[in-house]
């Protein structure tokens, strides 16, 4: 197996990039429901998702294989239809069943209407048995990750099935997962996270080797779509290359095929 890019947006990748990608060694990504703009009907989130059904045959004729995650990301909740916020989620429940996981669903603001939005879609992943990618966002990401701790225990999730992505390698947001069984997305992006982070993490607390996922969350805004194979060139230079491997392949495949 080679390696499994763990968030990304494929829809807005070319074919270019993606045959890119399988040239350098990725065999699998995992591509999630984003828009850039919230959908302005059910309908339209319904054209997104078949969108994505239609992507995991375009990957596939390139050499990827792509897990297919739904759901209705925090920044795409339709503020402006918020009273039919029902049957979006039913678009979602409707094509759970067809994708292999959840996501990418979370909080931004932690709002109220946020906090409602996210709870029905853990739901569908509870009944569903699928595994969950979580968005966390870039500002007050510590109180927010509490807040969406506190929906999983709610909703009696599973530690396990869960993916908590775009983490840092804050001291306080370790504090909030080392006692936890959640899986651990970094995005190598500027701004986001590095392979220096990874390392610090991985030497601070041993059992996160067994639940970093790396990502490149490539799609609609400046990304690198080579960005989990060139981390793990450069965490080889420091870790044992199967710890390295462990954290850019076998993490996510635990996770995705559990």
């Amino acid at each position: 197996m080679g390696f499994i890019d763990g968030h990304l947006h494929s829809v807005f990748l070319s074919w270019y990039d993606l045959s890119l990608m399988a040239e350098e060694g990725i065999d699998a990504i995992v591509t999630l429901a984003y828009m850039p703009v919230p959908p302005s009907s059910p309908s339209s989130l319904r054209d997104h998702f078949e969108h994505l059904m239609f992507d995991k045959t375009r990957c596939g004729s390139i050499g990827l294989r792509a897990y297919v995650g739904v759901g209705i990301h925090p920044r795409n909740i339709p503020l402006n239809n918020a009273s039919n916020i029902s049957e979006y989620l039913k678009v979602v429940e409707d094509y759970l069943g067809r994708a292999d996981l959840l996501g990418e669903v979370g909080l931004e603001s932690g709002s109220d209407l946020e906090l409602s939005v996210l709870r029905e879609q853990l739901l569908f992943a509870k009944r569903t048995d699928k595994p969950v990618i979580i968005h966390t966002p870039r500002t007050n990401k510590f109180r927010i990750i509490e807040k969406i701790i506190r929906i999983i225990d709610d909703v009696g999730l599973s530690d396990d099935r869960v993916l908590l992505d775009h983490l840092i390698p804050s001291p306080r947001i370790i504090e909030l997962v080392v006692d936890r069984d959640f899986y651990l997305g970094f995005t190598m992006q500027s701004g986001k996270a590095s392979p220096e982070d990874v390392l610090y993490l991985v030497k601070t607390e041993e059992e996160f080797i067994e639940r970093i996922v790396l990502n490149s969350d490539s799609g609609v805004y400046p990304s690198y779509p080579l960005a989990v194979v060139e981390a793990y060139e450069e965490l080889v230079e420091d870790l044992d290359k199967t710890v390295a491997y462990r954290l850019a392949s076998l993490n996510a495949l635990r996770f995705l095929e559990h």
